[in-house]
């Protein structure tokens, strides 16, 4: 499984109420964060998810609650938590210095939860497309407006202490009906027609429409004065020289629309004099930071119009080039047509990481062997894991032994101690060690920014492939470089079986002819207790070998099984209830020719095995002067290691 790390958006129904026995305006609101439902991205958090280690712990030391997933902007925090059958459910505090939220709650207008998280487990069902994450962490819970699950909306009638207290609220919300509107007299069971006067309901129109211009008329007058009240509020608080000056360079500029070197003469005394004090420079601050914030905003909002391959061409271009993002002409001229000539700096600063994204996901779907396994973050490139293999057996002791005559230092076997016999603690270390894959393209000297940014797809697709097919081969067989100078720095599930003996299938290139389903059967035997439970294993096959399964009469395909097949990347079927897939990272070469020793198929138990991930796929560029080229190199880091060393891993072997 790969790591990733993604904001999710389920919005599910919340309930909020006003905090009791407090009087500093909180509110509290009660809802699940995470519903077990598929999202419009085609994501689903299990509702286990939440209960495993790791899931909420770190979130729960500090609990804070946001607006927007703006880390800027926290506005509460979850005072309580559980996991049910729906998914993951809080009770959040909204603090009184929330200011508009809190109403923004009570009216109805933000309506929703949004979680943040780290993925640590999922799978991947490439026919439906679903996403379906199984491990993760929490990062944070925000209070959001747009939903990703249309299944998601929630109510505030418990924002209120009874329901009488909710129907009086939601009143000012909803325009009810009158009789002298419907004109329909409710005191009968039966609605009887009666001729229609013309004159009368047109007298009825006329006075309708009048009542309501009047209304219209006096709502824009409480509405114009109470902006001239706000006005005359606002400016009885701007009590400090430099907000005096602000106001009256505004008034200058936009009401009278004098040049700013007019305006500045106009307000020469009171900018002088503020400049002495300090006062203009935080009063310029803060409009300097208010009027970012919008722009940075807005700015961020019509980047959005490039899509992904035009993001990654123009990353691709600025690497190869050797300039910033927003200084090649791709950008320039989107700049230009989409009108934002006067953009915020930043506004590239999330592409990389979009780009990386794209591929570890593109890459996943490629990945066969490798999705099998748990994947665990690295901080450095070798970790060391504690484990706790089997400890050996407790020891019956002798009645005649209950109340020992020898000193402690003589009972040193089972025959003698009255406590059993002594044992060494087990407890070992397995460590993790991040070995680097790289690839790389070439790009000629010639090449245009254009036809670099047209090539950043495939040259995407060119690096997912390579790097799927790479980290494939070395978890099955750690075959790494042929060379004079090999190295195969992750040693594979097909050697890694020390403590198991191998079957085999006799015949050399002929070994078709002597496939049974009793070298299944063995297999699992020969992996002692790992072997028991079929639902705990996998049996990665070969092209080869997976055509000879077919003619076995206890394979069933995945059609045949229907709903009992699990959603695995690659699942063809299942023997005696083991999962089989099909991958192409077997040495086909040697199947085909029998040479003795090729393994034609390996069975595994995932559980006891993980993968360590340093990072993600990073990309670089440079100039190959000698060769007249420029250079694409993308890497990743990552670790792949057994739990119980030897275990839980059998080979089907060629033999003469």
């Amino acid at each position: 499984m790969l790591t990733r790390e993604k904001v999710l958006k389920l919005y599910v129904p919340i309930e909020t109420k006003e905090a009791h026995g407090e009087e500093d305006n909180s509110l509290q609101i009660t809802g699940h964060a995470s519903t077990n439902d598929e999202d419009r991205t085609g994501d689903i958090i299990v509702s286990d998810a939440w209960k495993k280690s790791g899931a909420l712990d770190s979130y729960l030391k500090n609990p804070v609650v946001l607006a927007y997933h703006d880390p800027s902007r926290p506005i509460g925090k979850t005072i309580g938590h559980e996991v049910d059958e729906k998914g993951l459910k809080i009770t959040a505090k909204i603090s009184k210095a929330a200011g508009d939220i809190i109403e923004l709650i009570k009216e109805g207008i933000l309506s929703a939860f949004s979680v943040g998280f780290m993925i640590k487990d999922a799978d991947f069902d490439n026919k439906s497309g679903i996403f379906i994450i199984k491990e993760l962490e929490l990062l944070e819970v925000s209070v959001v407006s747009i939903p990703a699950n249309q299944n998601a909306l929630f109510s505030i009638e418990k924002n209120f202490k009874n329901a009488d207290e909710y129907k009086e609220f939601r009143k000012q919300f909803i325009k009810e009906e009158s009789e002298e509107t419907l004109m329909v007299d409710k005191t009968k069971d039966k609605v009887e027609e009666q001729p229609i006067d013309i004159a009368s309901l047109a007298a009825q129109i006329k006075a309708l429409v009048k009542d309501d211009m009047k209304a219209e008329e006096e709502a824009a007058r409480k509405a114009k004065e109470a902006e001239e009240a706000e006005a005359k509020k606002v400016e009885a608080t701007a009590t400090t020289a430099a907000e005096r000056l602000i106001a009256d360079l505004r008034k200058e500029l936009v009401e009278k629309e004098t040049s700013l070197s007019e305006a500045l003469a106009e307000v020469r005394d009171s900018l002088k004099a503020n400049a002495e004090s300090g006062d203009l420079e935080k009063a310029f601050a803060a409009e300097r930071k208010n009027k970012m914030k919008f722009v940075d905003d807005a700015d961020r909002n019509a980047f959005k119009g490039l899509d992904a391959d035009k993001k990654d061409g123009i990353l691709y271009a600025s690497k190869i080039l050797g300039v910033p993002a927003t200084e090649t002409k791709t950008f320039k001229d989107f700049v230009v047509k989409s009108g934002m000539e006067h953009w915020a700096p930043g506004v590239t600063g999330e592409w990389e990481d979009e780009y990386s994204t794209r591929v570890q996901n593109a890459l996943r779907e490629m990945l066969v062997v490798e999705n099998l396994f748990t994947t665990i973050p690295m901080s450095t490139p070798t970790l060391n894991m504690p484990i706790n293999p089997e400890a050996g057996d407790a020891t019956w002791v002798h009645q005649s032994r209950f109340r020992s005559e020898l000193a402690r230092g003589d009972e040193t076997t089972a025959d003698t101690a009255s406590s059993g016999e002594a044992q060494d603690h087990q407890l070992t270390e397995q460590t993790l060690i991040a070995y680097k894959l790289a690839t790389r393209e070439y790009i000629g000297y010639e090449e245009e920014e254009d036809s670099i940014v047209s090539l950043a797809p495939i040259i995407r697709d060119a690096v997912t492939r390579r790097m799927a097919r790479a980290s494939d081969t070395a978890v099955l067989r750690g075959t790494g470089v042929t060379t004079t100078a090999s190295f195969d720095p992750i040693l594979g599930l097909t050697g890694r079986g020390a403590n198991t003996t191998d079957v085999t299938v006799a015949g050399g290139a002929g070994w078709e002819a002597n496939v049974t389903e009793d070298a299944v059967v063995d297999m699992r035997r020969n992996l002692g207790i790992y072997g028991l439970d079929p639902s705990q294993l996998v049996l990665i096959v070969s092209h080869d070998y997976y055509y000879e399964l077919m003619k076995l009469g206890n394979f069933k395909t995945v059609d045949v099984l229907g709903d009992r097949a699990t959603i695995i990347t690659g699942q063809v079927g299942a023997i005696f209830g083991v999962p089989v897939l099909v991958s192409q990272a077997f040495d086909n070469a040697a199947i085909t020719a029998g040479t003795v020793g090729t393994p034609l198929a390996v069975m595994v138990r995932p559980s006891n095995f993980v993968l360590g991930s340093l990072r993600g796929i990073t990309t670089e560029a440079d100039k190959d002067i000698v060769n007249q080229k420029r250079v694409i190199v993308s890497s990743r880091r990552f670790a792949f290691q057994d739990i119980i060393t030897g275990e839980a891993t059998v080979n089907l072997e060629i033999a003469s």
